[in-house]
């Protein structure tokens, strides 16, 4: 059953969840939906919890609710700005289209035009970082098995074998910021790990990425 905290800031909704787990987690749904997970047969008292980690949840909880998402009602995130989108109804296919100041989305009903829309973000996203990832590949002289885009947890990452993966939706965010996590995961197929070395590195790539890290968390990833 869910159950409410209050704050000044509105009202955060929490479920608990008993699970096969050794420790205790929190950890946000969205900005108002927290997830208590405990061991199964936990006996810590749920209220006293809540309220001893309650600044935490304050804090994260605004955080979240301030970060710019994929979506946001009606509008779509696209290099950093957000667009309208425009839905039209059609029979068959559905199709996105790109205007200068909205998205037209041309489907059979919404759940579809969202759908379409997440495909359409996809294929940006691979139309924008190829040539990015081509160039600082040229530079580093490193070579690749493979780049995939998914939908995921993080915006990117690069194996011990040299396979990179990039989260589907890069295409929402501003292109130096692109630029940074391309950089990053490159980087990576010369320093697997986030030494000095490996900041020195990213560097070399892209000099601003201190200011561009601080922006990237502007964003919600797992929107």
């Amino acid at each position: 059953m869910d159950k409410k905290i209050k704050t000044e800031f509105g009202e955060i909704n929490y479920s608990v969840v008993r699970e096969k787990r050794k420790s205790i987690s929190l950890k946000f749904h969205d900005s108002s939906t927290l997830i208590v997970s405990i061991p199964r047969y936990s006996l810590v008292n749920i209220e006293r919890l809540i309220e001893g980690h309650r600044s935490w949840i304050i804090k994260h909880s605004s955080e979240i609710a301030s970060s710019r998402n994929f979506m946001r009602g009606d509008e779509v995130l696209y290099a950093g700005s957000y667009y309208p989108m425009e839905f039209r109804e059609k029979i068959g296919r559905s199709r996105v289209t790109k205007l200068n100041d909205r998205i037209i989305v041309e489907s059979e009903g919404r759940e579809a035009g969202i759908r379409a829309v997440s495909n359409f973000m996809k294929r940006q996203t691979e139309g924008i970082v190829a040539p990015i990832l081509a160039e600082k590949l040229r530079v580093a002289g490193k070579e690749i098995k493979s780049v995939k885009y998914r939908k995921m947890r993080k915006w990117g990452y690069c194996t011990s074998d040299r396979r990179i993966k990039f989260n589907a939706y890069l295409s929402m965010l501003p292109i130096p910021i692109l630029d940074y996590i391309v950089s990053h995961e490159v980087s990576h197929l010369i320093e697997l790990n986030h030494s000095k070395k490996f900041w020195a590195v990213v560097s070399g790539f892209c000099p601003e990425y201190r200011e561009l890290r601080k922006e990237l968390k502007k964003y919600n990833v797992s929107s």
